[in-house]
């Protein structure tokens, strides 16, 4: 029952505190006056108050010492503040300090909890609070104080090198902090070198408490690491932090440099890189790079360098190496760094060789050289191989090299070629890409001198020669030797030979000579040198040399005496000749003497055949037998006469050719092999010879050169070998042909087959003038003779024809216009000269016919174009052809300027209307002829004027088409064209 007074009059409610939470309450209330309290009312129905933490815990136990823990146990409060409990929360105090909280939450429905983490020898105490969902309650009692077991020594302080030599330094540390609850009786020392590296024991107990030790028998230039625990009855403590990096060093001289780096590896070559090192208070000047193979222990400089890094070459591929660096300074050369293993990759081909060079001593020879390639793949080169081509070609030629060798001098090479040289490499992987340098080598020059011929195999005709190869073929292949001989102090190309063999044999020789020999190498570039002379040898004793070509003595149609020259003996003394004849066309000979037993060089024939041509030559003996047959020689014996030749008869004859034939006579001894012909011209005497000989056995002859018109008889006579016949009989009298005669008979003949194929009359006609002009041609006439022959025939065949006078005469001026056309053209003039020289013609044909002067320029305009066409000729080239043709011949018939004028105008309106050109066309050529005519007459300018206007009127009043008004017309505007074309005033063109 708790008592809660409330003042005040009035008041009907009041809050009550300092209640327990979570506890049931029932409440009553009492009036207060001034004389007392009143009745207590009825009590309240229970009321409980709300859920709070939890009340605190009964003290807790520690149980289970241990050297750094221990087991702590406590009971749940009898008050959970109306909430289930669900954890607690320890704290404790080690060696009297403040409490600190050990474990924050309890796992759910533990009373019992092992706390580790604890310092070993400490007096502890703890204590601990209930929670639940609504917070943290009071915390209990603490417990009992425990002390913790006896421990290892705590960490020493971090030990400091000092005095460091090149292998001993002194180490010492601060000694270790707090009770361990032992005696400490000494420090375990622990050392690496690098901070990567597990901890050795440098020394398992120094057996005092001192807190220093001189550390011995260290590597030098080692960087070192040193950590520090202590030793008491309980055992070894916790260990020390590591100490700073100690160096072992020797004073004066730089420290080495640390590890270096490997990279840029390949087959033959390792890249080192390094940092600088301390430099031991000196200056450094360089750094000593040093390598072994394998499981090897020597190290050998092999690079030296200023720079702090190093490109080792020449290694083998596949293969391990270690390396190491020194430092070297002005106070000497340090120990060697730690050594960087390191593989070369699998070795491969080498790079080719550098710096090819090429050089030309002469065109045939080449001096190259290299150097060993900058990577030798991995693997020693073994070999170099270099080879050769023409440029663009095939490498063919491959010249291998020792190691060792640097430089080739190539010969047979040609010169003036464009030359590739590749240089290439090998090790045992193989060869590398060619490094190829091309050159072009002088012009070629001639060959060196082959050595002395070498002579054996001396035979009687034939030796065999050898020879040593020249030096050099000059820079163009040698294609064979020309072998030279000397007999008797001159030399001669004795033979050939088409290949480059240095051996031949030389044939032909005479028996029982001297000879010497010389050889010389040939090229396309030509000759080469001469070898020097072989010595002096003799071929082999030989029958006699054949005998020259006889001669012959005392030849009769039955015998002859053949002689002869001595010829050489071949060693040995002649004794006898042999005597070859035969016919001329037999194949074989006849032995006519075997043997004349004697040395005379003459030897009589018998019993031969009349008008036979024989041949004989001659063999000599000695006591070696019978030599060469000798050079042949022919002879004919006289043959008998042939008989006489047939009369003489006249086949055909020119104006200066007759054609002769004749019977052939009766074959004497030999055949007939030409004639002779004779002549006599009647009035003129005898017969005299004109054809010597004919050139021909045939019986006939044409004669030229005869004079035309004359009476000639022939007769002839054969010759033979070593005869004649007498003469035959003459031929009758005979006259040649004149020209004109020919002519005529070939116009009649033309004439004849134009009318029997029913040709035309003016066809006939013109064919009839071109056969005659043609027969003229060839029998000799100039131009002028043809031109006449041509319009005679055409006159006669008109009249043949039945043409009316008038057109007789006018075709045969078309013809002699024609002929001249043609003569023209055949001695080549050209269009202008043949037109004119028809139009000269046609008009001179005209004016013989005494044509009046206006027809013969008539007549020459015709000619003249027909010429003109003939000779393809423009329109404009025909109208000006006829109009000069008519004008030149109206100057030849007399007619004045004017009238010349007017007529090469008529000439060209008639080309004009030949060509189909209208009216006014006709008029305009017309006027346009007539002044360039008169302006070629150099008539003055009105009169040119006036001359282009009367050949238009002319022109227009032969055209029935055209008015009077319109001929006037076409006058005046050739008139006023003239004038304009020779200089008038407008007013004088009108």
């Amino acid at each position: 029952v708790k008592l809660v007074e409330i003042s005040g009059a009035g008041t009907i409610s009041a809050n009550v505190t300092g209640l327990q939470g979570y506890a049931l309450y029932t409440f009553a209330v009492q009036a207060v006056n001034a004389v007392g309290l009143g009745n207590a009312s009825v009590p309240s129905a229970n009321v409980r108050t709300l859920e709070v933490p939890p009340g605190a815990p009964e003290q807790p136990i520690i149980v289970e010492l241990e050297q750094y823990a221990f087991r702590l146990n406590w009971t749940v409060p009898s008050f959970d503040g109306g909430s289930a409990i669900i954890s607690f929360r320890i704290s404790c105090s080690a060696a009297g300090a403040a409490f600190r909280v050990l474990v924050p939450e309890s796992p759910v429905g533990v009373i019992s909890l092992r706390l580790s983490g604890l310092v070993g020898n400490t007096v502890y105490q703890c204590r601990l609070a209930a929670r639940n969902r609504l917070g943290l309650g009071a915390e209990s009692t603490a417990s009992d104080a425990a002390v913790t077991l006896a421990v290892p020594p705590y960490s020493p302080g971090q030990p400091v090198c000092s005095q460091i030599e090149l292998y001993q330094l002194l180490l010492s540390w601060p000694a270790p902090q707090g009770d361990p609850g032992s005696e400490l009786y000494g420090y375990k020392i622990y050392f690496r070198r690098t901070r990567h590296e597990a901890w050795e024991v440098l020394s398992n107990n120094t057996g005092s408490n001192t807190t220093s030790l001189l550390v011995a028998n260290l590597s030098m230039y080692t960087t070192h690491f040193f950590a520090v625990s202590g030793l008491n009855a309980i055992g070894e403590g916790q260990q020390s932090d590591s100490s700073v990096v100690a160096l072992t060093a020797a004073p004066g001289l730089p420290h080495p440099p640390a590890l270096p780096s490997v990279a840029n590896i390949t087959p033959s070559i390792l890249g080192l890189t390094w940092d600088e090192p301390n430099s031991g208070g000196t200056n450094i000047t360089g750094y000593v790079v040093e390598l072994v193979s394998g499981s090897g222990t020597a190290f050998s400089a092999v690079s030296i360098t200023s720079e702090r890094a190093s490109n080792l070459s020449g290694l083998l591929g596949s293969t391990s190496y270690r390396l190491r660096v020194r430092a070297n300074s002005t106070g000497g050369l340090s120990v060697p760094a730690d050594a960087v293993q390191a593989l070369t990759l699998p070795p491969v081909v080498p790079q080719p060789p550098l710096n090819a060079l090429y050089s030309f001593l002469q065109p045939y020879r080449a001096q190259l050289s290299w150097e060993m390639p900058s990577d030798n793949g991995g693997r020693p080169v073994l070999r170099y191989e270099v080879s050769v081509r023409k440029a663009n070609g095939v490498f063919k030629e491959t010249v291998v090299l020792d190691y060792q060798v640097y430089n080739l001098e190539l010969g047979q090479l040609l010169g003036g070629t464009a030359y590739d040289f590749r240089f290439s490499c090998c090790n045992v992987v193989g060869c590398s890409i060619g490094n190829t340098v091309s050159g072009i080598s002088p012009a070629a020059v001639e060959a060196a001198a082959p050595g002395v011929p070498a002579v054996s195999n001396v035979a009687q005709h034939s030796v065999t020669l050898a020879w040593e190869l020249p030096a050099h073929d000059g820079g163009s292949r040698i294609i064979g030797y020309a072998v030279l001989v000397e007999a008797g102090g001159a030399w001669m190309l004795a033979n050939t030979t088409d290949d480059a063999s240095n051996f031949t044999t030389v044939v032909g020789l005479d028996g029982n000579t001297e000879y010497r020999f010389r050889v010389r190498a040939n090229t396309a570039a030509g000759s080469g040198l001469l070898s020097s002379s072989s010595g002096t040898i003799r071929t082999a004793k030989v029958p006699p040399f054949p005998v020259a070509a006889p001669g012959f003595l005392d030849v009769s149609q039955y015998s002859m005496r053949v002689s002869w020259e001595t010829p050489a003996n071949g060693g040995f003394d002649i004794v006898g000749y042999r005597i070859f004849l035969r016919s001329r066309g037999d194949s074989l000979w006849s032995i006519v003497c075997n043997d004349t037993q004697d040395s005379n060089t003459t030897w009589q024939t018998h019993d031969l055949s009349p008008g036979t041509t024989y041949e004989v030559s001659v063999a000599a003996i000695n006591i070696l037998g019978v030599g060469a047959q000798g050079q042949t020689a022919s002879q004919q014996t006289p043959a008998l006469d042939p008989s006489a030749p047939g009369r003489v008869r006249v086949l055909a004859a020119g104006r200066t050719w007759a054609s002769l034939t004749w019977s052939a006579p009766v074959i004497g001894g030999s055949d007939v092999i030409e004639y002779e012909i004779a002549m006599q011209t009647r009035g003129a005497g005898n017969f005299s010879t004109i054809v010597d000989r004919s050139g021909s056995r045939e019986p006939y002859f044409t004669v030229r050169d005869l004079s035309y018109d004359v009476s000639n008889s022939f007769k002839a006579k054969a010759i033979s070998f070593g005869s004649e016949s007498p003469w035959g009989p003459a031929s009758s009298p005979n006259f040649t042909m004149t020209p004109t005669i020919a002519a005529a008979d070939a116009g009649a003949a033309a004439a004849t087959a134009a009318r029997d194929a029913g040709l035309q009359p003016m066809q006939v006609t013109l064919i009839a003038g071109a056969a005659a002009a043609a027969a003229g041609f060839d029998n000799g006439m100039n131009a002028e003779q043809q031109s006449m022959a041509a319009s005679t025939a055409a006159r006669v065949a008109g009249a043949a024809a039945g043409m009316a006078i008038h057109e007789q005469l006018s075709s045969g001026a078309a013809a002699a216009g024609a002929a001249a056309a043609v003569a023209s053209a055949r001695v080549g003039g050209t269009q202008v000269h043949q037109t004119a020289a028809a139009g000269a013609a046609s008009a001179t044909a005209a004016a013989s016919f005494n044509l009046s002067s206006s027809q013969q320029a008539a007549l020459a305009g015709v000619a003249a174009q027909s010429a003109a066409i003939l000779a393809g000729m423009t329109l404009s080239e025909q109208v000006s052809a006829a109009a000069t043709a008519a004008r030149v011949a109206g100057a030849a018939a007399g007619m004045s300027p004017q009238q010349q004028a007017v007529v090469a105008g008529a000439a060209a309106a008639e080309v004009a209307a030949t060509a189909g050109m209208v009216a006014s066309q006709q008029a305009a050529e017309a006027g346009a002829a007539a002044a360039q005519a008169a302006a070629s007459l150099h008539m003055a300018a009105s009169e040119q004027a006036v001359a282009a206007g009367a050949a238009a009127a002319a022109a227009a009043g032969n055209n029935l088409g055209m008015t009077l008004e319109q001929q006037a017309s076409a006058a005046a505007a050739a008139a006023a064209s003239a004038g304009a074309g020779a200089g008038l005033t407008v007013d004088a063109q009108a």
